[in-house]
């Protein structure tokens, strides 16, 4: 956040700047802007139904109910560092005596999420040398495709792990045990859930990128995306109010080999956070007190 403040205060950027970047956009390009917001819904059911397809081994819940349960745990990890609220808002929607299991099943959808994240981020990351004009050693590229590989044989073999893990983590066991439950079909799809998601928030950032900004080739631009998404997962955070400011970051970090101004990636960046950040926030606080969560039970 302090980068992006002194980024923008060496430009002198005054509001009237944030204003004449939207009232220069066309007809056509405020149609593609709303593209972006129509994809949030499937965004967030997509995310709802692999929470539901890891948590029914569990105990069975509706669609209808995890979707509840995502955007309660987006809302609390809003605002609680390291995403504890999630865990909160996912894992307080179950009975008592599975919610440790439960944490075991988010774990899994992390590691699902991050799985795209990484294969993708590889291209961003073999793409960034030919931005900078400047060598990247290429251990950075070689060990990324090894992270995504070895993610995806977790997946596959995740029973052998299992067998392995009550060996030899026994105290860590309760948290993964559930993965003896999962057939792997679930696990598959799951994983396939993850990519479908990942190519939406490509997709709304591509999108809002190309309204702001016109300097840039179509690679350039899935390039500075699967980095800036790839940067937003792998650098440590605090994680308070969603990694704002991350995002921002890494664009900024990425782009400055362009001559183009800094506000309009800024600008882009702040809006997918809203979009995919700020409102679904807003949507899960309000269900909070509705759905009574008594995490002291």
């Amino acid at each position: 956040m302090v980068f992006i403040f002194m980024k923008l205060r060496q430009s002198t950027y005054k509001i009237q700047d944030v204003l004449k970047l939207f009232e220069d956009r066309t007809n056509e390009e405020y149609g593609i802007m709303l593209f972006p917001f129509l994809l949030v819904p499937i965004n967030w059911l997509l995310e709802a139904r692999k929470w539901q397809l890891l948590i029914n081994p569990i105990q069975q819940i509706t669609l209808k109910q995890a979707l509840q349960g995502v955007l309660v745990g987006l809302s609390l990890g809003f605002i609680t560092p390291h995403s504890l609220g999630d865990y909160a808002g996912r894992i307080g929607l179950l009975e008592h005596t599975k919610r440790i299991q439960g944490i075991g099943s988010l774990m899994i959808s992390r590691v699902a999420g991050l799985l795209p994240t990484l294969i993708f981020g590889a291209f961003g990351l073999w793409y960034m040398p030919q931005v900078m004009r400047t060598p990247l050693p290429n251990f950075y590229q070689f060990w990324t495709a090894v992270c995504g590989v070895f993610i995806l044989l977790i997946l596959i073999f995740h029973k052998f792990l299992l067998k392995k893990a009550k060996q030899d983590l026994k105290k860590w066991y309760s948290f993964i045990s559930i993965i003896e439950q999962i057939p792997k079909s679930t696990i598959y799809q799951v994983a396939f859930l993850a990519f479908f998601r990942y190519l939406i928030f490509l997709m709304q950032l591509f999108s809002i990128l190309y309204i702001f900004t016109h300097s840039f080739s179509v690679l350039d631009l899935l390039g500075g995306c699967t980095w800036i998404f790839l940067a937003k997962s792998i650098l440590p955070t605090f994680n308070f109010l969603s990694d704002l400011g991350i995002r921002e970051t890494a664009a900024l970090a990425y782009f400055s080999a362009y001559p183009q101004e800094s506000l309009p990636i800024v600008l882009s960046c702040f809006l997918i956070w809203i979009i995919n950040i700020l409102i679904p926030s807003m949507v899960g606080g309000s269900l909070i007190w509705n759905l009574k969560i008594k995490l002291w039970k």
